[in-house]
């Protein structure tokens, strides 16, 4: 297994050095390498890269499966299994995207979110309530027990397209702006 950890975002240097880490020539990665690169020049690496992403416990593992099912093909069952158990980076936003580009089922997605207490759980849930019919009320009460994210915005936005009532609202922005964010 791998010696690195994972970052939140899996750039150009991260990638070098785990390829390197490999035992593989890192001399065809040009500085705007990306996934289908990686699928085109190391296909004998993505069981491993697949493993190293279920195996993490730093970073964003949700957002790299997600990456890994969308662009290099990953088992969907595998991708989700890892949104499900994240609970480092972005869950939530993981799940919503796999909710809409993987068939991650809606409500395995809406579950993401709801547990999630990384990253960005409220303006996930708002978006799988406009895009993928999260309930109305599960995603008010996502928002407003949200401690992390841009709990603001996602009120405002769910206040405007999904219905929340202005007081629910206001107080969400009220708590968001009393912490000082």
């Amino acid at each position: 297994m791998s010696k690195l950890e994972l970052p939140v975002s899996v750039d150009v240097d991260f990638a070098r050095h785990w390829i390197a880490e490999q035992g593989e020539d890192t001399s065809v990665i040009d500085d705007d390498w990306c996934y289908p690169e990686f699928k085109k020049h190391f296909p004998h690496l993505l069981e491993k890269w697949f493993a190293f992403i279920e195996h993490a416990t730093t970073g964003s593992p949700a957002i790299a499966a997600y990456l890994a099912g969308h662009f290099l093909g990953m088992p969907r069952e595998r991708v989700y299994a890892v949104i499900e158990k994240a609970t480092t980076g972005d869950p939530a936003w993981a799940a919503y995207w796999a909710g809409v580009n993987l068939g991650m089922p809606r409500e395995r997605v809406w579950a993401v979110i709801e547990h999630a207490t990384t990253g960005d759980p409220a303006i996930a849930a708002y978006l799988a309530g406009v895009i993928l019919g999260m309930p109305r009320e599960l995603v008010w009460a996502v928002i407003e027990r949200a401690t992390t994210g841009n709990r603001a915005r996602a009120a405002y936005f769910a206040g405007v397209y999904l219905g929340m009532p202005k007081k629910r609202v206001d107080a969400v922005i009220q708590k968001w702006e009393e912490a000082g964010e």
